[in-house]
């Protein structure tokens, strides 16, 4: 004898589903997104290289203090990168879809030109532009690294 069976759900029920997604959602999230004091401290750094960098014309010793803060970035990008490979979090270093490369290329890109303008002013006699390009560096990096994964990929934030 088979019975049959209903499988309806409840408007409660559904909702509780609703939640528990959203919940696994804002833990994935907060597992996988850099905290705030990481990124600070990135976007100092780059920052720092900005002006770090035209000051380095000419200059050995602020070329040492140039690649001693490249080497911290980095340094900073792959601890990031295996802390959450130690927690079995792979991230992609290559965005999958168009969009995010360009997202990507463009961040990079803006952040280089910067640095390069800084430079090359500074060289000329503009010794406020480095100051200037640093604080657009740090506003761009922040904002890229709040909005994006480090590789690009926008964030989505659970409910």
């Amino acid at each position: 004898m088979m019975h049959k069976q209903t499988n309806d759900i409840s408007i409660n029920e559904a909702k509780e589903a609703l939640d528990s997604i959203a919940a696994a959602n804002r833990v994935a999230f907060e597992s996988v997104s850099p905290p705030f004091w990481l990124r600070i401290m990135l976007a100092l750094l780059i920052g720092a290289l900005t002006i770090f960098s035209a000051w380095s014309s000419g200059s050995g010793l602020w070329t040492l203090v140039m690649l001693v803060t490249l080497v911290l970035i980095m340094l900073t990008f792959v601890s990031f990168y295996w802390v959450l490979r130690s927690k079995g979090i792979k991230l992609l270093i290559n965005p999958n879809n168009t969009t995010d490369k360009v997202i990507s290329f463009v961040g990079s890109f803006v952040s280089a030109c910067l640095l390069m303008i800084s430079i090359e002013l500074y060289r000329n006699g503009y010794t406020w532009v480095p100051y200037v390009a640093a604080v657009f560096n740090f506003t761009l990096v922040l904002y890229l690294m709040h909005k994006y994964s480090i590789n690009g990929v926008p964030m989505q934030r659970g409910n």
